[in-house]
């Protein structure tokens, strides 16, 4: 999971005029939906789509060049450049169809996105584009150049949740209105799951803190967009500085938290902050799916099961509850009641990645209905028109998403090489699970192993000598990446001074 900031308030007005910048947000309206540049998402009558930021930036791409016939090549130097080494074709096929079913529409009679056969895409459907207001000089200036994106969604407050409690308006009021401005910037675009928005939001926190460099919350929020885009020292630089100039700043704890978590397999540190948040605000949403992750990692099943109940007591339609609940489930071996928990959240949420289906089969198999779990991976398939025939056997769906999986990564709270392993288990290459795990130790990918000794899709592998290894390269895990209130330095000695007038900025 990665910490997202949500709920924002939302502004019922603003005047185009006070926020007119040099490169302002495309919005485009097609249909009922809205497609908005910046942040990146798709809305239809208001009402926000899951849509995965990949597709997404497809979609902008096309819209973006409504009429026009753009390559498939094209779309492959934008999305993935000359140095990603994936499956081109079915990726693209893959994101032209998450587009379409987000849409509702049929390529056989499309009413938004045409097939080109042999060539690429074209956007056919009439353009109307808002947000824009033409012949204005939209003005430059720094720290300003991302504000018109806040027409009609400039958040004026935060969320009730703990992590926000100290970014209020009263709070921002001691700011500069620049620089209140650009820290609403900042939250919005750490919202979005794309790269590209969180590296612009760790320009706008960066430029907060030049102008208010004792202001605790832009530490924060830079700590979270760090963990995201995997600058792991920046990201404990700013978290420790949040703790030292507000030691009680929810934001700043669950960043040291999440940090600890991603690094080490160690408990305590992580705990400390979770507990310090839960009693700033017993219902925060983030500290108790971090406190789900470390009672499960314990294997303390029961007490895992009743954080991932009252998520969802909280709030029923929650995706982090149900699927930290479905989880539960499956790790305690209650395999009917995981699987009738995974397909309620499928349909709450119909657009989200594979990764559910994945679990529902993993639980159909346990339950000997390898039939039922095959009519689900067609099922998948189809919904998605994945371009696959439908599948005889579970091997054709293990195999499809084993060869399109991306290379193993080493960024903060890296699952793939354990994700991976799984994959390989489920083909019977054991050999294959256990490299990609030993890796995993090696890399300290402790996230990722988090759930190994308890997760009953490693089973197969509990009795080879090579899982046992893997455990002891677990337990003798260095316990880096802990977050202390300033008091402790990281190892290298002092914090140096750094451009902005924060450490490690330079």
């Amino acid at each position: 999971m990665r910490t997202e900031f949500t709920h924002l308030a939302l502004l019922d007005e603003i005047k185009p005029e006070a926020c007119l910048v040099t490169e302002p947000p495309r919005h485009y309206r097609f249909g009922d939906f809205e497609l908005c540049s910046r942040p990146l998402e798709l809305t239809r009558d208001g009402e926000r789509l899951e849509l995965a930021p990949q597709p997404a930036r497809l979609l902008e791409l096309l819209v973006s060049r409504a009429g026009e016939l753009v390559s498939r090549e094209v779309i492959r130097q934008s999305l993935w450049g000359e140095d990603v080494h994936v499956d081109h074709e079915r990726g693209i096929n893959f994101n032209i169809r998450q587009i379409r079913s987000a849409l509702g529409d049929d390529p056989s009679r499309p009413l938004f996105i045409e097939t080109v056969p042999r060539y690429g895409y074209r956007f056919v459907a009439p353009l109307g584009e808002v947000g824009t207001p033409a012949g204005k000089k939209w003005l430059g200036v720094a720290g300003l150049a991302l504000l018109c994106f806040l027409l009609g969604i400039l958040a004026l407050g935060i969320s009730r949740d703990a992590r926000n409690e100290a970014t209020g308006e009263d709070e921002l009021s001691k700011l500069s209105p620049a620089a209140a401005d650009e820290y609403r910037i900042g939250l919005r675009l750490l919202e979005s799951r794309d790269s590209i928005e969180r590296e612009k939001a760790v320009e706008a926190f960066e430029r907060v803190i030049e102008a208010e460099p004792e202001f605790a919350p832009a530490y924060a929020g830079l700590a979270h967009a760090g963990i995201f885009l995997g600058e792991e020292e920046k990201a404990q630089t700013a978290a420790r500085m949040a703790l030292t100039l507000d030691p009680d700043l929810a934001n700043a704890h669950l960043a040291a938290a999440e940090l600890s978590i991603y690094r080490t397999l160690e408990a305590e540190g992580p705990r400390r902050h979770i507990d310090h948040v839960l009693a700033l605000d017993p219902s925060n949403e983030d500290a108790l799916t971090m406190k789900y992750w470390l009672l499960q990692g314990e294997g303390r099943s029961e007490e895992a099961l009743e954080v991932s109940r009252h998520l969802l007591e909280l709030d029923p339609l929650s995706w982090q509850g149900r699927w930290n609940l479905s989880m539960a489930l499956f790790i305690d071996r209650q395999y009917e009641e995981a699987a009738k928990q995974i397909r309620a959240t499928v349909q709450l949420y119909p657009q989200r990645d594979e990764t559910p289906y994945q679990l529902l089969i993993h639980s159909l198999v346990r339950l000997g209905r390898t039939e039922e779990a095959i009519e689900e991976a067609n099922r998948y398939l189809a919904k998605f028109e994945t371009g696959n025939d439908p599948l005889e056997t579970l091997e054709g769906w293990w195999r499809l998403w084993l060869d399109i999986d991306p290379p193993a990564q080493d960024h903060l709270g890296s699952q793939r090489r354990p994700q991976k392993a799984i994959l390989h288990l489920s083909l019977g290459e054991g050999d294959a699970a256990l490299a990609l795990l030993q890796e995993a130790c090696e890399k300290r990918s402790a996230f990722g192993l988090r759930f190994l000794r308890y997760d009953p899709r490693y089973d197969p592998l509990r009795l080879d000598p090579g899982f046992q290894e893997v455990l002891k390269c677990m337990d003798e895990m260095p316990p880096g990446g802990a977050v202390t209130d300033g008091a402790t330095e990281p190892s290298g000695g002092a914090f140096p001074q750094g451009k902005n007038g924060y450490p490690g900025s330079a």
